[in-house]
């Protein structure tokens, strides 16, 4: 799940409940702070296309290993949604879903 711009991983607190509903359906999930956002490190500054497709791509390889995953899903509220249509077009192969 990836947010939108100028906001965290908690999205102004829209998305409590598929934290809590996900994992009783089996469903893992991975939300995380663009850089300068929230809890991760760096500045907003830095943040350009090239940087949030390789976190992104960097995102689903974690939750693909962790949850021994074999269908990926990715979401982008906001801006992100445009960034992950973007990945979703440019790595076909590495998602079964995109929710935007």
């Amino acid at each position: 799940m990836v947010h939108g711009g100028g906001v965290t991983r908690e999205e102004g607190g829209s998305s409590p409940g598929s934290r809590r509903a996900w994992p009783m359906q089996g469903v893992a999930s991975l939300r995380f702070d663009l850089r300068g956002h929230g809890g991760s490190e760096g500045q907003q500054e830095e943040l350009t296309l090239s940087t949030i497709l390789n976190d992104i791509r960097a995102s689903l390889a974690a939750v693909k290993a962790a949850a021994g995953a074999d269908a990926l899903a990715l979401l982008g509220a906001s801006f992100a949604g445009g960034v992950c249509g973007y990945y979703a077009a440019k790595r076909p192969a590495d998602l079964n879903w995109l929710v935007y």
